[in-house]
Protein backbone atom coordinates (compact mmCIF):
# COMPACT_ATOMS: atom_id res chain seq x y z
CA UNK A 1 0.00 0.00 0.00
CA UNK A 2 1.33 3.89 -0.86
CA UNK A 3 1.89 5.91 1.64
CA UNK A 4 0.38 9.01 0.48
CA UNK A 5 -0.74 11.71 2.71
CA UNK A 6 -2.17 14.41 0.49
CA UNK A 7 -2.13 18.00 1.87
CA UNK A 8 -6.10 18.86 1.65
CA UNK A 9 -6.26 21.73 3.92
CA UNK A 10 -4.41 24.13 2.02
CA UNK A 11 -7.37 24.39 -0.91
CA UNK A 12 -10.08 26.85 -0.83
CA UNK A 13 -12.55 23.79 -1.71
CA UNK A 14 -14.20 21.06 -0.84
CA UNK A 15 -12.48 18.37 1.36
CA UNK A 16 -13.38 15.63 -1.15
CA UNK A 17 -12.58 17.75 -3.76
CA UNK A 18 -9.27 18.17 -2.50
CA UNK A 19 -8.45 14.73 -2.20
CA UNK A 20 -9.46 13.80 -6.11
CA UNK A 21 -7.33 17.29 -7.05
CA UNK A 22 -4.79 16.04 -4.57
CA UNK A 23 -4.73 12.90 -6.92
CA UNK A 24 -4.94 14.30 -9.89
CA UNK A 25 -1.42 15.90 -9.14
CA UNK A 26 0.60 13.36 -7.71
CA UNK A 27 -0.09 11.27 -10.57
CA UNK A 28 0.94 13.61 -13.10
CA UNK A 29 3.77 14.78 -10.68
CA UNK A 30 5.48 11.00 -10.62
CA UNK A 31 4.62 10.95 -6.98
CA UNK A 32 1.66 8.20 -7.39
CA UNK A 33 2.12 5.38 -10.12
CA UNK A 34 -0.15 3.36 -12.06
CA UNK A 35 -1.10 0.32 -9.97
CA UNK A 36 -0.36 2.33 -6.18
CA UNK A 37 -2.89 1.04 -3.65
CA UNK A 38 -4.24 3.97 -1.67
CA UNK A 39 -4.89 4.20 1.85
CA UNK A 40 -7.81 2.25 3.07
CA UNK A 41 -11.03 5.13 3.75
CA UNK A 42 -10.89 4.89 7.17
CA UNK A 43 -7.10 5.36 7.66
CA UNK A 44 -6.81 8.07 5.33
CA UNK A 45 -9.71 9.83 7.25
CA UNK A 46 -7.98 9.20 10.36
CA UNK A 47 -5.32 10.96 8.61
CA UNK A 48 -6.36 13.67 7.16
CA UNK A 49 -9.09 14.32 10.10
CA UNK A 50 -12.33 14.36 8.16
CA UNK A 51 -15.05 11.78 7.52
CA UNK A 52 -14.82 8.52 5.95
CA UNK A 53 -17.91 9.63 3.23
CA UNK A 54 -15.20 12.82 2.62
CA UNK A 55 -12.56 10.16 1.78
CA UNK A 56 -15.69 7.79 -0.16
CA UNK A 57 -16.50 11.27 -2.43
CA UNK A 58 -12.97 11.76 -2.80
CA UNK A 59 -12.28 8.23 -4.54
CA UNK A 60 -15.61 8.59 -6.40
CA UNK A 61 -14.76 11.82 -7.89
CA UNK A 62 -11.28 10.50 -8.60
CA UNK A 63 -12.42 7.36 -10.62
CA UNK A 64 -15.18 9.28 -12.51
CA UNK A 65 -12.00 10.81 -13.57
CA UNK A 66 -10.45 7.99 -14.66
CA UNK A 67 -7.69 8.20 -11.96
CA UNK A 68 -8.14 5.16 -9.64
CA UNK A 69 -10.17 1.98 -9.41
CA UNK A 70 -11.84 -0.46 -6.91
CA UNK A 71 -11.71 -3.78 -6.63
CA UNK A 72 -13.41 -5.87 -4.07
CA UNK A 73 -10.46 -7.25 -1.90
CA UNK A 74 -8.31 -4.86 -3.44
CA UNK A 75 -8.90 -1.86 -2.00
CA UNK A 76 -8.60 0.92 -4.23
CA UNK A 77 -5.52 2.10 -6.85
CA UNK A 78 -4.33 3.90 -9.18
CA UNK A 79 -5.42 2.85 -12.40
CA UNK A 80 -2.96 1.25 -14.59
CA UNK A 81 -4.09 3.18 -17.62
CA UNK A 82 -4.00 6.11 -15.97
CA UNK A 83 -1.46 8.19 -17.99
CA UNK A 84 -3.07 7.15 -21.18
CA UNK A 85 -2.99 9.29 -23.90
CA UNK A 86 0.02 11.65 -22.33
CA UNK A 87 2.63 11.12 -24.67
CA UNK A 88 0.29 11.66 -27.50
CA UNK A 89 1.92 15.30 -27.67
CA UNK A 90 4.59 16.30 -29.49
CA UNK A 91 8.47 16.74 -27.27
CA UNK A 92 8.45 20.88 -27.52
CA UNK A 93 11.53 22.50 -26.59
CA UNK A 94 13.49 19.03 -26.42
CA UNK A 95 17.26 19.22 -26.00
CA UNK A 96 19.73 18.11 -28.78
CA UNK A 97 20.63 14.91 -26.76
CA UNK A 98 16.77 13.85 -26.53
CA UNK A 99 15.60 10.76 -28.85
CA UNK A 100 12.18 10.17 -28.90
CA UNK A 101 11.18 6.74 -29.51
CA UNK A 102 7.71 6.94 -28.43
CA UNK A 103 5.30 7.93 -31.20
CA UNK A 104 5.07 6.28 -34.71
CA UNK A 105 5.79 9.11 -36.79
CA UNK A 106 6.07 7.86 -40.19
CA UNK A 107 9.62 8.68 -41.70
CA UNK A 108 9.28 11.97 -42.64
CA UNK A 109 12.41 12.16 -45.02
CA UNK A 110 10.42 9.83 -47.75
CA UNK A 111 7.08 12.57 -47.96
CA UNK A 112 6.31 13.55 -51.73
CA UNK A 113 6.90 16.96 -53.20
CA UNK A 114 4.50 19.63 -51.51
CA UNK A 115 4.94 22.03 -53.68
CA UNK A 116 4.58 20.14 -56.59
CA UNK A 117 1.27 19.02 -55.85
CA UNK A 118 0.82 22.59 -55.03
CA UNK A 119 1.84 23.91 -58.75
CA UNK A 120 -0.16 21.28 -60.17
CA UNK A 121 -3.43 22.23 -58.32
CA UNK A 122 -3.03 25.62 -59.50
CA UNK A 123 -3.43 24.26 -62.97
CA UNK A 124 -6.93 23.56 -62.20
CA UNK A 125 -9.73 25.22 -63.90
CA UNK A 126 -12.01 24.78 -61.13
CA UNK A 127 -9.58 25.56 -58.26
CA UNK A 128 -11.89 27.51 -56.18
CA UNK A 129 -14.30 25.44 -55.83
CA UNK A 130 -12.22 23.71 -52.99
CA UNK A 131 -13.00 26.94 -51.00
CA UNK A 132 -16.60 26.23 -51.11
CA UNK A 133 -18.92 23.76 -49.00
CA UNK A 134 -18.94 20.48 -50.19
CA UNK A 135 -21.14 17.03 -49.10
CA UNK A 136 -20.21 15.55 -45.74
CA UNK A 137 -19.43 12.23 -46.92
CA UNK A 138 -16.73 14.09 -49.59
CA UNK A 139 -16.18 14.78 -53.35
CA UNK A 140 -17.28 12.48 -55.62
CA UNK A 141 -13.63 11.90 -57.26
CA UNK A 142 -12.20 12.36 -54.11
CA UNK A 143 -14.32 8.63 -52.83
CA UNK A 144 -13.16 7.43 -56.07
CA UNK A 145 -9.74 7.70 -54.93
CA UNK A 146 -10.74 5.88 -51.66
CA UNK A 147 -11.64 2.98 -53.58
CA UNK A 148 -8.83 2.72 -55.50
CA UNK A 149 -6.18 3.42 -52.23
CA UNK A 150 -8.56 0.67 -50.13
CA UNK A 151 -8.53 -2.16 -53.05
CA UNK A 152 -4.82 -2.28 -52.68
CA UNK A 153 -5.70 -3.53 -48.75
CA UNK A 154 -8.77 -6.01 -50.34
CA UNK A 155 -11.00 -3.85 -49.81
CA UNK A 156 -13.53 -3.64 -52.69
CA UNK A 157 -16.49 -1.18 -52.59
CA UNK A 158 -18.22 1.45 -54.12
CA UNK A 159 -17.49 5.32 -54.00
CA UNK A 160 -20.47 5.68 -52.56
CA UNK A 161 -19.80 3.57 -49.88
CA UNK A 162 -16.30 5.29 -48.70
CA UNK A 163 -16.29 8.42 -46.54
CA UNK A 164 -13.64 11.83 -46.68
CA UNK A 165 -12.56 11.83 -43.05
CA UNK A 166 -9.65 13.96 -41.34
CA UNK A 167 -7.67 11.49 -40.50
CA UNK A 168 -8.27 8.05 -38.68
CA UNK A 169 -9.12 9.50 -35.47
CA UNK A 170 -11.73 11.20 -37.10
CA UNK A 171 -13.35 8.21 -38.52
CA UNK A 172 -12.92 6.52 -35.44
CA UNK A 173 -15.04 9.71 -34.03
CA UNK A 174 -17.47 9.39 -36.41
CA UNK A 175 -17.94 5.03 -35.94
CA UNK A 176 -18.18 5.64 -32.40
CA UNK A 177 -20.84 8.12 -31.89
CA UNK A 178 -22.91 7.28 -34.97
CA UNK A 179 -23.43 3.89 -33.95
CA UNK A 180 -23.17 3.70 -29.82
CA UNK A 181 -24.40 5.47 -27.19
CA UNK A 182 -23.25 6.13 -23.38
CA UNK A 183 -23.08 2.87 -21.49
CA UNK A 184 -22.57 0.26 -24.43
CA UNK A 185 -19.52 -2.04 -24.48
CA UNK A 186 -16.92 -2.35 -27.19
CA UNK A 187 -14.49 -5.41 -27.06
CA UNK A 188 -10.78 -4.75 -28.41
CA UNK A 189 -7.29 -6.43 -27.82
CA UNK A 190 -6.47 -6.49 -23.95
CA UNK A 191 -3.67 -3.97 -24.93
CA UNK A 192 -5.07 -0.99 -27.95
CA UNK A 193 -4.69 2.15 -29.71
CA UNK A 194 -4.73 4.95 -26.77
CA UNK A 195 -6.44 7.35 -28.93
CA UNK A 196 -9.78 4.79 -28.83
CA UNK A 197 -9.25 4.42 -24.68
CA UNK A 198 -9.10 8.31 -24.87
CA UNK A 199 -12.28 8.45 -26.93
CA UNK A 200 -14.33 6.24 -25.22
CA UNK A 201 -13.87 7.73 -21.80
CA UNK A 202 -15.13 11.14 -23.94
CA UNK A 203 -18.28 9.18 -25.06
CA UNK A 204 -19.09 7.40 -22.13
CA UNK A 205 -18.19 3.75 -23.88
CA UNK A 206 -17.06 0.65 -22.06
CA UNK A 207 -14.28 -1.46 -23.48
CA UNK A 208 -13.73 -4.76 -23.02
CA UNK A 209 -10.29 -6.75 -22.90
CA UNK A 210 -10.25 -9.57 -24.84
CA UNK A 211 -6.62 -11.98 -24.43
CA UNK A 212 -4.10 -11.59 -27.22
CA UNK A 213 -1.30 -14.00 -27.64
CA UNK A 214 2.16 -13.50 -30.13
CA UNK A 215 -0.37 -13.72 -32.90
CA UNK A 216 -3.14 -11.37 -31.93
CA UNK A 217 -6.26 -11.56 -30.84
CA UNK A 218 -7.64 -14.79 -29.61
CA UNK A 219 -10.75 -16.16 -31.18
CA UNK A 220 -11.77 -18.32 -28.28
CA UNK A 221 -11.19 -15.54 -25.73
CA UNK A 222 -13.25 -13.23 -28.45
CA UNK A 223 -16.28 -15.92 -28.38
CA UNK A 224 -16.07 -15.79 -24.15
CA UNK A 225 -15.74 -12.10 -24.47
CA UNK A 226 -18.58 -12.08 -26.67
CA UNK A 227 -21.60 -13.30 -23.64
CA UNK A 228 -21.07 -10.52 -21.87
CA UNK A 229 -23.94 -8.07 -21.63
CA UNK A 230 -24.30 -5.21 -23.72
CA UNK A 231 -21.57 -5.92 -26.49
CA UNK A 232 -21.98 -3.95 -29.72
CA UNK A 233 -18.91 -3.87 -31.51
CA UNK A 234 -15.29 -5.27 -32.19
CA UNK A 235 -12.87 -2.55 -32.24
CA UNK A 236 -9.52 -4.30 -33.73
CA UNK A 237 -5.73 -3.45 -35.58
CA UNK A 238 -5.37 -6.69 -37.45
CA UNK A 239 -2.14 -6.11 -38.99
CA UNK A 240 1.07 -4.52 -37.36
CA UNK A 241 -0.84 -4.16 -34.27
CA UNK A 242 -0.45 -1.37 -32.14
CA UNK A 243 1.40 -1.91 -30.08
CA UNK A 244 2.47 -5.44 -29.88
CA UNK A 245 3.42 -5.82 -33.68
CA UNK A 246 0.98 -8.69 -34.12
CA UNK A 247 -0.52 -9.73 -37.84
CA UNK A 248 -3.56 -11.63 -38.01
CA UNK A 249 -3.45 -15.21 -39.48
CA UNK A 250 -6.12 -15.61 -42.26
CA UNK A 251 -7.57 -18.68 -40.88
CA UNK A 252 -8.30 -16.29 -37.18
CA UNK A 253 -9.68 -13.78 -39.08
CA UNK A 254 -12.59 -16.04 -40.80
CA UNK A 255 -12.86 -17.53 -36.96
CA UNK A 256 -13.28 -13.87 -36.03
CA UNK A 257 -15.60 -12.81 -38.62
CA UNK A 258 -17.79 -15.45 -38.27
CA UNK A 259 -17.95 -15.58 -34.40
CA UNK A 260 -18.47 -11.47 -35.08
CA UNK A 261 -21.74 -12.47 -37.16
CA UNK A 262 -23.20 -14.91 -34.79
CA UNK A 263 -23.33 -12.56 -32.17
CA UNK A 264 -24.70 -9.93 -34.20
CA UNK A 265 -22.05 -7.27 -33.41
CA UNK A 266 -19.79 -4.27 -35.87
CA UNK A 267 -16.49 -4.72 -36.65
CA UNK A 268 -14.20 -2.13 -36.66
CA UNK A 269 -11.32 -2.74 -38.33
CA UNK A 270 -8.40 0.04 -38.17
CA UNK A 271 -5.86 -0.82 -40.78
CA UNK A 272 -3.79 2.45 -40.29
CA UNK A 273 -0.27 0.51 -40.90
CA UNK A 274 -1.37 -2.34 -42.79
CA UNK A 275 -0.11 -1.02 -46.04
CA UNK A 276 3.57 -0.81 -44.41
CA UNK A 277 3.67 -4.22 -44.27
CA UNK A 278 4.59 -6.26 -47.83
CA UNK A 279 2.12 -9.19 -47.45
CA UNK A 280 -0.76 -9.30 -45.64
CA UNK A 281 -3.56 -11.57 -45.46
CA UNK A 282 -6.79 -10.12 -46.78
CA UNK A 283 -8.93 -7.68 -44.24
CA UNK A 284 -11.80 -8.75 -42.31
CA UNK A 285 -13.66 -6.67 -44.29
CA UNK A 286 -13.35 -9.55 -47.09
CA UNK A 287 -15.55 -11.85 -44.71
CA UNK A 288 -18.08 -9.68 -43.05
CA UNK A 289 -18.00 -6.28 -45.23
CA UNK A 290 -21.87 -6.25 -44.57
CA UNK A 291 -20.86 -5.63 -40.77
CA UNK A 292 -17.20 -3.88 -40.63
CA UNK A 293 -16.11 -0.21 -40.96
CA UNK A 294 -12.83 -0.36 -42.79
CA UNK A 295 -10.40 2.66 -42.00
CA UNK A 296 -7.80 3.17 -44.09
CA UNK A 297 -5.62 6.37 -43.38
CA UNK A 298 -2.93 7.89 -45.45
CA UNK A 299 -1.30 9.04 -42.45
CA UNK A 300 1.29 6.38 -41.75
CA UNK A 301 1.51 5.59 -45.57
CA UNK A 302 1.99 8.83 -47.52
CA UNK A 303 1.52 12.44 -45.39
CA UNK A 304 0.48 12.78 -41.77
CA UNK A 305 0.01 16.55 -42.36
CA UNK A 306 -2.57 15.83 -45.16
CA UNK A 307 -5.25 14.23 -42.35
CA UNK A 308 -7.05 12.09 -45.38
CA UNK A 309 -8.58 8.44 -43.92
CA UNK A 310 -11.21 6.39 -46.03
CA UNK A 311 -13.89 5.30 -44.55
CA UNK A 312 -15.50 2.20 -46.08
CA UNK A 313 -18.65 1.57 -44.56
CA UNK A 314 -21.94 -0.55 -45.11
CA UNK A 315 -24.23 0.82 -47.51
CA UNK A 316 -26.96 0.99 -45.13
CA UNK A 317 -25.15 2.84 -42.58
CA UNK A 318 -23.63 5.78 -44.51
CA UNK A 319 -26.45 8.50 -44.22
CA UNK A 320 -25.87 8.38 -40.50
CA UNK A 321 -22.28 8.26 -40.48
CA UNK A 322 -22.48 11.48 -43.00
CA UNK A 323 -24.42 13.45 -40.07
CA UNK A 324 -21.99 12.80 -38.05
CA UNK A 325 -19.36 14.31 -39.90
CA UNK A 326 -21.45 17.18 -40.57
CA UNK A 327 -21.76 17.03 -36.81
CA UNK A 328 -18.38 16.98 -36.03
CA UNK A 329 -16.40 19.29 -38.40
CA UNK A 330 -19.40 19.68 -41.27
CA UNK A 331 -17.09 18.89 -43.73
CA UNK A 332 -13.12 17.39 -44.16
CA UNK A 333 -11.33 20.27 -46.31
CA UNK A 334 -10.92 19.34 -49.88
CA UNK A 335 -7.52 20.89 -50.37
CA UNK A 336 -5.62 18.08 -48.36
CA UNK A 337 -8.10 15.61 -50.10
CA UNK A 338 -7.53 16.69 -53.43
CA UNK A 339 -3.66 16.60 -53.19
CA UNK A 340 -4.28 13.00 -52.18
CA UNK A 341 -6.70 12.03 -54.62
CA UNK A 342 -4.09 13.41 -57.12
CA UNK A 343 -1.36 11.81 -55.60
CA UNK A 344 -3.29 8.28 -55.62
CA UNK A 345 -4.20 8.56 -59.52
CA UNK A 346 -0.63 9.57 -60.49
CA UNK A 347 1.12 7.09 -58.48
CA UNK A 348 3.02 9.22 -56.21
CA UNK A 349 1.40 7.64 -53.21
CA UNK A 350 2.18 4.17 -54.34
CA UNK A 351 6.21 4.95 -54.94
CA UNK A 352 6.03 7.27 -51.37
CA UNK A 353 4.81 4.08 -50.13
CA UNK A 354 7.59 1.53 -51.20
CA UNK A 355 10.36 4.72 -49.85
CA UNK A 356 9.22 4.44 -46.25
CA UNK A 357 8.84 0.70 -46.42
CA UNK A 358 12.81 0.85 -47.54
CA UNK A 359 13.47 3.49 -44.73
CA UNK A 360 11.52 1.45 -41.95
CA UNK A 361 13.26 -1.85 -43.34
CA UNK A 362 17.08 -0.20 -43.23
CA UNK A 363 15.68 1.17 -39.38
CA UNK A 364 15.01 -2.42 -38.34
CA UNK A 365 17.93 -3.82 -39.62
CA UNK A 366 19.40 -1.32 -36.68
CA UNK A 367 17.06 -2.66 -34.00
CA UNK A 368 18.22 -6.25 -35.01
CA UNK A 369 21.63 -5.23 -34.25
CA UNK A 370 21.76 -3.23 -31.27
CA UNK A 371 18.53 -5.04 -29.48
CA UNK A 372 20.76 -8.46 -30.45
CA UNK A 373 19.42 -10.87 -27.61
CA UNK A 374 16.60 -9.14 -26.22
CA UNK A 375 13.11 -10.52 -26.40
CA UNK A 376 11.16 -8.05 -28.75
CA UNK A 377 8.41 -8.28 -31.36
CA UNK A 378 8.46 -6.55 -35.05
CA UNK A 379 7.90 -6.53 -38.72
CA UNK A 380 10.64 -6.26 -41.16
CA UNK A 381 8.90 -2.88 -42.31
CA UNK A 382 7.11 -2.18 -39.62
CA UNK A 383 7.44 1.18 -37.41
CA UNK A 384 7.78 0.00 -34.01
CA UNK A 385 9.06 -2.87 -32.15
CA UNK A 386 7.28 -4.42 -28.59
CA UNK A 387 9.82 -5.27 -26.31
CA UNK A 388 9.82 -7.37 -23.70
CA UNK A 389 11.59 -6.15 -20.21
CA UNK A 390 13.90 -8.08 -17.94
CA UNK A 391 11.68 -9.52 -14.58
CA UNK A 392 12.94 -6.01 -12.45
CA UNK A 393 11.17 -3.61 -14.30
CA UNK A 394 8.11 -2.82 -14.98
CA UNK A 395 6.93 -1.14 -17.97
CA UNK A 396 6.27 2.47 -16.04
CA UNK A 397 8.97 2.39 -13.94
CA UNK A 398 11.45 1.79 -17.21
CA UNK A 399 9.42 4.49 -18.90
CA UNK A 400 10.08 6.78 -16.34
CA UNK A 401 13.92 5.95 -16.00
CA UNK A 402 14.59 6.42 -20.30
CA UNK A 403 13.07 9.92 -19.72
CA UNK A 404 15.56 10.63 -17.14
CA UNK A 405 18.40 9.45 -19.53
CA UNK A 406 16.57 11.47 -22.17
CA UNK A 407 14.78 8.79 -23.93
CA UNK A 408 11.19 8.90 -24.81
CA UNK A 409 9.31 5.46 -25.34
CA UNK A 410 5.66 4.33 -24.13
CA UNK A 411 5.02 1.78 -21.44
CA UNK A 412 2.67 -1.06 -21.79
CA UNK A 413 0.44 0.31 -18.99
CA UNK A 414 -0.71 3.66 -22.04
CA UNK A 415 -2.10 0.56 -24.02
CA UNK A 416 -3.97 -1.95 -20.70
CA UNK A 417 -7.81 -2.02 -21.13
CA UNK A 418 -9.84 -2.00 -18.52
CA UNK A 419 -8.84 -4.11 -15.33
CA UNK A 420 -6.24 -6.01 -17.37
CA UNK A 421 -2.65 -6.45 -16.19
CA UNK A 422 0.26 -4.57 -17.79
CA UNK A 423 3.06 -7.01 -19.12
CA UNK A 424 6.58 -5.85 -18.72
CA UNK A 425 7.04 -4.15 -22.11
CA UNK A 426 7.64 -1.21 -23.93
CA UNK A 427 7.10 0.18 -27.53
CA UNK A 428 9.69 1.41 -29.42
CA UNK A 429 9.07 3.57 -32.45
CA UNK A 430 11.74 3.02 -34.72
CA UNK A 431 10.58 5.57 -37.23
CA UNK A 432 10.12 9.11 -34.92
CA UNK A 433 14.27 9.98 -34.62
CA UNK A 434 15.07 12.15 -37.61
CA UNK A 435 17.51 9.87 -38.91
CA UNK A 436 19.41 6.62 -38.58
CA UNK A 437 21.85 7.39 -36.61
CA UNK A 438 19.85 9.37 -33.72
CA UNK A 439 17.91 6.15 -33.78
CA UNK A 440 21.07 4.29 -33.31
CA UNK A 441 21.84 6.11 -30.67
CA UNK A 442 19.02 5.93 -28.74
CA UNK A 443 19.19 2.01 -28.92
CA UNK A 444 21.88 2.01 -27.82
CA UNK A 445 20.99 4.27 -24.51
CA UNK A 446 17.89 1.93 -24.06
CA UNK A 447 19.94 -1.47 -23.99
CA UNK A 448 22.48 0.07 -21.46
CA UNK A 449 19.51 1.03 -19.40
CA UNK A 450 18.44 -2.78 -19.45
CA UNK A 451 22.05 -3.65 -19.06
CA UNK A 452 22.97 -1.57 -16.48
CA UNK A 453 24.33 -2.95 -12.94
CA UNK A 454 22.52 0.15 -11.06
CA UNK A 455 19.11 -0.62 -12.64
CA UNK A 456 18.72 -4.27 -10.52
CA UNK A 457 19.06 -2.37 -7.66
CA UNK A 458 15.91 0.02 -8.32
CA UNK A 459 12.82 -0.95 -6.99
CA UNK A 460 9.78 -1.65 -9.01
CA UNK A 461 6.95 0.89 -8.70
Amino acid sequence: MTIWHPDIHRKNEPKYLAIANSIDEDVHQGRLNPGDRLPPHRDLADLLGVTVGTVTRGYAEAARRGLVRGDVGRGSYIAVDVRTGDFLTLQEGAGPDFVDLSLAFPPYAQDPDLKAALEKMIRRAHLQEFLQYQPAAGMTRHREAGVKWVARAGVQVKADDVLICSGAQHALTVILCTLFKPGDRILTEELTYPGLKTLAKMLGLRLEPVEMDADGLIPEALEAACAKEGVKALYTIPNLQNPTAATLSEQRRQQIAEIVKRHDLWIIEDDCYGMTLEDVPRPLFAFAAERTFYIGSLSKTVAAGLRVAFLAAPARTVSHLSSAVTHTIWMSSPIPAEIAAMWIEDGTAESVLRAKREEARKRNAIAETQFAGLRYRSKPTGYFLWLELPDHWNASAFEHEALRHQIAVVGAEQFTVGHASAPAAIRVSLTAPRNREQLSRGLAKLRNILESPEAHEKPIL
